[in-house]
């Protein structure tokens, strides 16, 4: 688990979604490496000490095998990726795609059919460990 804010399954659970074409750390996601997204609403964060619009994102990064690596909690400030961020719903909460970077922006990609099923599976998985590590912590 990473060391970021602890999000419980029931508020990671989801479906996932695909992006559609075109932090308060010094954080970057992966360039060019497929990533889930589950949003959690906007707030306003301090970035050389002027205040920028920010996405409240939780991120893990899928490889290549429908594992994941959890990244957490994070701050997205890119512009075309928070519109990408935006059209999540309750319903289907995770946004999957590859960002990359043009010039001085940064977009999100939309996968492949098989990136997209590799993400769901991720995505799957961490909800399932979350549930087991929520079970185990448990009082009988």
């Amino acid at each position: 688990m990473s060391e970021s804010e602890y999000v419980s399954s029931e508020e990671l659970f989801g479906a996932v979604r695909a992006a559609e074409a075109p932090p308060q750390d010094d954080w970057r996601p992966p360039l060019d490496r497929l990533i889930a997204m589950r949003p959690f609403g906007h707030k306003t964060i301090s970035i050389n000490q002027r205040d920028t619009d920010a996405v409240d994102v939780y991120v893990i990064a899928v490889n290549d095998d429908g594992t994941y690596e959890d990244v957490g909690m994070r701050d997205l400030t890119w512009q075309f990726v928070m519109r990408e961020l935006d059209k999540s719903t309750n319903e289907v909460p995770w946004v999957v795609g590859t960002i990359t970077k043009k010039s001085r922006a940064y977009f999100l990609v939309p996968p492949t059919v098989d990136d997209l099923k590799r993400a769901s599976v991720a995505v799957d998985q961490l909800i399932a460990d979350r549930e087991a590590q929520e079970n185990a912590e448990e009082p009988f």
